[in-house]
């Protein structure tokens, strides 16, 4: 018989301890709380996320930083992705829309966001408030006066409560206002008429001095320089033209003022072709 210096290998340990017939589940929500029971490295899945939603954090950022126009472009981009069932490109368009004053764009938006989720109600309403005449939001704003804490007004953009003392002063203001604005118009109308009648008087006089022929108005010119009374044409106008020019320094020329270096030409020509 032989011997040797080696045993036999122990036999396997069991499965499960005695007295069961099988090994107990382990318990999950130990497994969860183990850092130990997730293998190092595996990573959990991410939930499905729509294409057209996947840039939703662009347009959040675009949106932060007020630079409407790039907003406007990627929101245009999903949109056409997703044939218009963007809820958040939709949601952002509106609150755009809103700021640049198109309500009606906005409430359109938000309804289309309506039929996507029933949480953006409250955006309707707020458009449809925008929409409202001022009788109308006046309404919710003595209701809010009268109920002050039934409801969170904060989150229903209605605007400050109008009380009557506030509603009265308001419409005090506005008579004033409305009085002084009537009171500027009549004075601007005033100040146009007379603008109106001296430009008539002017081109009167203008008409009536070229009427005259040199000969009257070298007078006129004497007379003035005389200090004499020469009627409706005691402006000192142009000798060619009989343009104003009280104002001006004259060209003269052969004892006659002129406006313009033009108008001396002028007068040279059609004085020797006479």
């Amino acid at each position: 018989m032989q011997t040797s210096d080696q045993h036999p290998p122990p036999p396997p340990p069991p499965s499960h301890p005695p007295g069961q017939d099988s090994a107990p589940e382990p318990n999950r929500s130990d497994s969860v709380l183990n850092s130990s029971a997730v293998p190092f490295g595996s990573q959990r899945k991410a939930p499905d996320i729509a294409p057209f939603e996947r840039r939703n954090w662009l347009i959040h950022q675009y949106y932060v930083k007020k630079d409407f126009e790039s907003c406007k472009a990627v929101i245009k981009a999903r949109l056409e992705e997703s044939s218009g069932l963007c809820e958040y490109a939709l949601y952002v368009q509106g609150l755009i829309s809103r700021l640049e004053g198109k309500i009606q764009e906005s409430l359109e938006m938000f309804q289309t966001c309506c039929f996507l989720s029933p949480n953006n109600l409250k955006q309707v309403a707020r458009s449809l408030f925008l929409l409202a005449q001022k009788k109308a939001r006046n309404v919710f704003r003595r209701f809010r006066a009268n109920y002050p804490d039934k409801f969170d007004y904060s989150q229903t953009g209605i605007p400050e409560p109008l009380d009557e003392t506030t509603e009265k002063e308001k419409l005090e203001k506005l008579a004033q206002k409305r009085k002084q604005n009537k009171q500027r118009r009549k004075e601007a109308a005033k100040v146009e008429r007379e603008a109106e009648e001296l430009t008539k008087v002017e081109e009167k006089q203008k008409q009536d001095f070229l009427k005259l022929t040199d000969r009257e108005k070298r007078a006129l010119a004497a007379e003035r320089r005389f200090g004499n009374s020469c009627g409706n044409n005691s402006t000192l106008r142009c000798f060619q033209c009989a343009r104003n020019i009280e104002q001006l320094v004259p060209f003269k020329y052969d004892e006659n003022s002129f406006c313009t270096t033009d108008c001396v030409a002028h007068h040279r020509t059609s004085s020797k072709s006479k």
